[in-house]
C-alpha cells in the first residue's frame, strides 16, 4: 500500500501549501521477504504508466540457483553445524553441503573438521539440479532435509523475483528522479516536485509488486529553513557520493590495475550524473552549490590522476581532452 502524507502543516512548521508552493517530496519505503513472478511485475509497470524498461531481466538458472542454495542452514546435534560452500565450475554452479565438527586435537584440544556430504549442481546444457553423494557413510538425515529444501526452493527461484530484485528496480526507477537522502543513515529521500508524476506512479506501483510493504511520500514546502535543509542534504549527498568515486579510482592506482575504456567511461558517467543534479538541485534552489561542488572536483581529479598515471595501462588509449571536458565541473 501507499501513504500520502498531505497535512499543510506536516513539512514546514506553521507554514500553509499555497499553489505552486511545494519544492518536492520526500520518500521511504519498505519492501519484505516475497516471490512475485516477472509477469506480475511487468504487468502492474505497464498499469502504473512506467517505462517498461524498469522490468528485471529474465531469471538465469545460475542466479536461481544461488537463490535457492542461501537458505538458513540448520545447526546439527551438539557441535556440529552445516555449510552450503560454492566450489568453482565453468559451465554452471557446483556447491557443496558441508559438515562442520568439534573435534578432538591430536594434542588435545579442540578443532574444527570440515566434511563435504554432498554437491548440489547444475549446469548451462542441464539446469536442473544434479545431487551426488560424496560421503555415504557420513550421509544424515539433517543433510538429505537440506538437498530437500534447495531442490524446492529452485522450483520457486526459477521463475520468481525476491525482495532485493523488487528493492533494486524501484531504485532505479527513483534514480531518474534525482533522490538525495536527507538522513545520514539513509532510507529517507528528498526528490525534486518536477518528478510528481514518477512520484505517483510508483505510489500505485507498489502495492501489486511489493506485498505487505509500503510506500510513503511527503510534500515538501517551498520555504526557506526547507531549501536550507536541502541544500544541506544536496551536499552531504555529493561529497559521499564523491568520496566513494576517490576511493574506487584510488584503489584501482594503487593496484596498478589494467584500465579498459569501459571503466574509464563508468566513473566519467557517474561524476557527469552527479553534476548534472547538482546543476538541477541549482535551479531549483535558485542559488550555487559551492560545497556540492567543491566534493565533486575531488572526484574529477582523481580521474585525471587516473588518466596521467604512469603506474596504469589501458587496454586502449583513451581520448584524454575529451574525458576532462567531460567531466569538468
Amino acid at each position: 500500500m501507499f501513504n500520502m502524507l498531505n497535512n499543510k502543516n506536516l513539512a514546514v512548521y506553521g507554514e500553509e501549501v499555497t499553489s505552486g508552493g511545494i519544492l518536492g517530496h520526500l520518500l521511504w519505503y519498505t519492501v519484505p521477504e516475497q516471490d512475485i513472478t516477472r509477469e506480475k511485475i511487468k504487468n502492474a509497470i505497464v498499469t502504473a504508466g512506467i517505462d517498461q524498461k524498469y522490468v528485471p531481466m529474465p531469471i538465469s538458472p545460475r542466479d536461481a540457483f544461488r537463490r535457492a542454495t542461501r537458505i538458513p542452514v540448520p545447526r546439527g546435534a551438539e557441535k556440529t553445524a552445516y555449510l552450503i560452500r560454492e566450489v568453482g565450475l565453468e559451465n554452471g554452479v557446483l556447491r557443496h553441503i558441508v559438515r562442520e565438527a568439534k573435534v578432538d586435537g591430536s594434542t588435545g584440544g579442540r578443532r574444527l573438521e570440515y566434511r563435504p556430504l554432498a554437491a548440489l549442481q547444475i549446469t548451462d546444457d542441464n539446469p536442473s539440479v544434479n545431487v551426488d553423494i560424496l560421503d555415504y557413510s557420513e550421509m544424515d538425515d539433517e543433510c538429505r532435509r537440506i538437498i530437500d529444501q534447495v531442490r524446492a526452493r529452485y522450483d520457486v527461484t526459477r521463475d520468481h523475483y525476491d525482495a532485493s530484485a523488487i528493492r533494486r528496480m524501484v531504485q532505479q526507477i527513483l534514480s531518474a528522479c534525482k533522490p538525495i537522502a536527507v538522513r545520514p543513515s539513509g532510507g529517507v529521500h528528498f526528490v525534486p516536485q518536477k518528478y510528481e508524476a514518477t512520484v505517483y506512479a510508483v505510489a500505485e506501483l507498489f502495492p501489486k509488486i511489493a506485498g505487505e510493504g509500503q510506500f510513503w511520500f511527503l510534500p515538501v514546502i517551498d520555504a526557506a529553513n526547507q531549501r536550507e535543509m536541502v541544500a544541506k542534504s544536496l551536499d552531504n549527498h555529493v561529497e559521499t557520493e564523491a568520496a566513494a568515486i576517490v576511493a574506487e579510482l584510488g584503489r584501482v592506482i594503487k593496484g596498478r590495475q589494467e584500465v579498459s575504456p569501459t571503466l574509464t567511461e563508468k566513473y566519467v558517467r557517474r561524476v557527469q550524473e552527479i553534476a548534472a543534479s547538482v546543476r538541477e538541485y541549482e535551479d531549483l534552489l535558485e542559488t550555487k552549490a559551492i560545497t556540492a561542488k567543491s566534493h565533486l572536483q575531488l572526484a574529477e581529479q582523481q580521474i585525471r590522476a587516473l588518466l596521467l598515471s604512469d603506474a596504469i595501462s589501458f587496454t586502449a588509449a583513451p581520448q584524454q581532452e575529451t574525458i576532462f571536458d567531460a567531466i569538468a565541473v
